[in-house]
């Protein structure tokens, strides 16, 4: 009888733990699909923040061949200038001597104008030829101050993509300075902030920001990013892109959303996302 009496007992306490573990496994199952619903639309988020500095790369690269570009416009332009300075300056020579000569003809042609009309026509054959080099030295002359007023409006472009970069790099420097200055406690061999040409790079190993084999924070991690977020709220004008990496280890166990070790980069990513958008 009393042995009857314990197994109905332990039946009963089976049966309890059964549905209470139902309703905690449901519960959890919500709560997982909400969490991988959340790091979707961060993931897409991410995707359209990297789009956007693609396109800003490509417009500085499309810049940079431009600047080039122009620089070996107006080495063109400066050759052409001098070839033309050294052809107005023949050809001045030229109109000088043709003015010298067509004064001393002229001359000597008033005294025998009435006896030769052979003369006449020569006089008036080089007069021709006067006139025509005068039209070609003032075709040159215009020609000449087209070239300048195009070499002056190069020059100018140039002095403004000179200002855009030396702006960009000023900026680059100012943003490491007060980065390196109000993050300066976190930087260590594990923390670093790197200055690049066009960007100011900050990189944290994984086991400062993350538990091992989870994509949870660690409270020093959550400390740091608050400090970063605040640091990097300082900031006007930047955008800010975060990119999450693995090591080569496959991962343990397969979820909906992680499959391999890129999707642990992105849940990674959108982890620190969350982290920095949410720190007071």
């Amino acid at each position: 009888m009393v042995n009857r009496t314990y197994l109905l007992f332990l039946l009963a306490i089976i049966c309890f733990g059964s549905c209470v573990s139902q309703q905690k496994y449901k519960s959890l199952l919500q709560a997982r699909d909400n969490l991988e619903l959340k790091a979707t639309d961060y993931s897409i988020q991410l995707a359209q923040e990297r789009t956007k500095a693609l396109n800003l790369a490509n417009k500085n690269q499309d810049l940079n061949r431009q600047l080039m570009q122009s620089s070996g416009d107006n080495q063109r332009v400066n050759r052409e200038l001098d070839q033309l300075r050294k052809d107005e300056t023949s050809l001045t020579v030229e109109h000088e001597e043709l003015t010298v000569k067509f004064e001393d003809m002229r001359d000597y042609f008033d005294i025998v104008l009435d006896e030769c009309d052979k003369n006449k026509i020569a006089t008036a054959r080089k007069q021709r030829e006067l006139n025509q080099r005068e039209d070609s030295i003032e075709n040159a002359i215009a020609h000449l101050q087209e070239v300048e007023s195009t070499l002056l409006d190069r020059e100018l472009q140039a002095k403004a993509w000179e200002v855009i970069a030396d702006s960009k790099s000023v900026l680059v420097e100012t943003i490491y300075q007060d980065l390196s200055q109000s993050l300066g406690n976190l930087i260590s061999s594990q923390f670093s902030i790197i200055k690049e040409s066009e960007a100011v790079k900050i990189s944290i190993d994984e086991p400062v920001i993350f538990e091992t084999g989870s994509i949870n924070i660690t409270d020093y991690g959550t400390s740091a990013l608050s400090q970063m977020a605040v640091a990097l709220n300082a900031q006007n004008n930047i955008q800010v892109m975060i990119v999450g990496n693995t090591d080569r280890n496959r991962i343990s166990k397969k979820a909906k959303y992680l499959s391999d070790n890129w999707d642990l980069s992105v849940l990674k990513a959108a982890a620190v996302t969350r982290a920095l958008t949410s720190a007071k």
